[in-house]
């Protein structure tokens, strides 16, 4: 049986980061939760082989939406990256 791919939320309001943290994991989805794009950046490996969710809030303050993009783009696709 092959792992659930990892969730990332990253959003700079507390109260919203973790409802979406508690909602992924009451589906038995793993979360690990950033309050900022920079602090995500800091600790990022890589995408492993099972996988990867990106849950990222566009409009935080630390970083703009272009360099949220140009930052992340080496490590994420449309296709594992929700942008709100």
């Amino acid at each position: 049986m092959t792992a659930a791919p990892l969730a990332y939320v990253i959003d700079d309001e507390p109260d919203v980061r973790e409802a979406i943290a508690m909602l992924l994991r009451s589906v038995s989805i793993e979360v690990e939760a950033y309050g900022s794009a920079l602090g995500f950046l800091e600790r990022f490996e890589g995408v492993s082989e099972r996988g990867m969710i990106l849950l990222l809030d566009v409009r935080m303050g630390d970083m703009g939406h272009s360099r949220q993009a140009k930052s992340g783009q080496r490590y994420f696709s449309a296709e594992n990256s929700f942008f709100y």
